[in-house]
């Protein structure tokens, strides 16, 4: 579900759940709470945990793997628009 509501998020396209109040929380923020590691000794980021319980092959893991790039293309064009906007 979670994955499904990223993607979501993400899509450019017409889906209801585009038309209700948007939350002003940041894909960087996002990025931070589901992929960032707490310590450099053990990856307890969503791809971490899915590695450790479902395995290396599982499909869950490609599916939040393109998440994270698609968040990651994401950021950096949040960051080029702030930039632009920043600019005199």
């Amino acid at each position: 579900m979670l994955h499904d509501l990223m993607e979501a998020k993400l899509s450019d396209h017409l889906h209801p759940l585009r038309f209700i109040a948007t939350n002003k929380e940041l894909f960087s923020d996002l990025y931070t709470q589901l992929f960032q590691w707490n310590n450099e000794y053990k990856d307890d980021s969503m791809t971490g945990r899915i590695q450790h319980v479902l395995g290396y092959d599982h499909l869950l893991l490609n599916q939040y793997i393109l998440l994270r790039t698609r968040m990651e293309m994401t950021i950096h064009r949040e960051m080029e628009l702030e930039a632009l906007r920043l600019q005199p």
